[in-house]
């Protein structure tokens, strides 16, 4: 557009030549104040541009955020499987050097292991072992019946020593003296042990074995078919026949 809307007077400080038509600025062009010394320097697109402004200015909280993507950690990164994997290795690992190596870090030499003394559970070796039958004792009974009376008549003979206890459980039909029980107790050291098995086979009959060891620890077997009735008077049974088997 022209500088002056129109021409100045002629008297006007004198100067007509002050008056200059310019020639009309293309709307394409767009004037920038230039702000350095050097005319020749070519002005620059406009996205180059600066705002001088903005330059002087403090950052605003939206200008200094930080990118999103800038701050994102390592475990938003990495898939659910990769964290499964890492931590399965890490597992791994860790029990790789918990295992003892048997052997130790300074001389070399095997670790001791320490492990629990063990039960020691001497087996029985009395003369009861290995014996069987419907009774199995090394102790009296009731006379009244037939394990009974065999088992108090043992008992008296190899505990008790005593052929005085031995007699009332005989009938005298046994053919069995005093002086002979007492001279057959006599013969067995004392501290013998015995055990006695005894099987009915009838209500009055029973196959019975005896066992003796000895202090020196010799063992003497003894099977017998042993024969019983009831006695004269009470509820007692007495033993009226002993024989000798195998």
């Amino acid at each position: 557009m022209p500088r002056y809307n129109q021409p100045p007077d002629e008297n006007e400080d004198g100067d007509v030549d002050a008056w200059v038509e310019l020639p009309p600025t293309s709307p394409e062009l767009r004037l920038v104040s230039d702000t350095s010394d050097d005319l020749d320097q070519p002005v620059l697109p406009e996205e180059f541009w600066f705002d001088l402004d903005r330059l002087h200015q403090t950052p605003s909280a939206t200008d200094t955020a930080p990118d999103p993507l800038s701050g994102t950690r390592l475990a938003d990164r990495l898939p659910r499987g990769a964290w499964a994997a890492l931590a399965a290795t890490i597992a791994l690992l860790a029990g790789v050097l918990l295992l003892p190596t048997g052997k130790t870090g300074d001389s070399g030499g095997q670790v001791p292991a320490t492990a629990a003394p063990p039960t020691s559970t001497t087996p029985a070796h009395g003369p009861c072992t290995g014996l069987t039958g419907e009774v199995v004792t090394d102790s009296a009974g009731d006379p009244a019946t037939l394990a009974g009376v065999i088992a108090s008549f043992e008992a008296a003979y190899y505990i008790h020593r005593d052929a005085g206890q031995a007699m009332p459980l005989l009938a005298p039909e046994s053919g069995i003296t005093f002086e002979g029980l007492a001279a057959g107790i006599a013969s067995i050291p004392p501290g013998t042990r015995h055990c006695v098995a005894i099987t009915p086979i009838a209500p009055t009959t029973a196959n019975v074995h005896i066992v003796e060891i000895r202090p020196d620890r010799t063992r003497i077997d003894y099977l017998q078919l042993i024969n019983t009735r009831p006695a004269d008077t009470g509820d007692a049974l007495l033993i009226a026949n002993v024989q000798k088997q195998g």
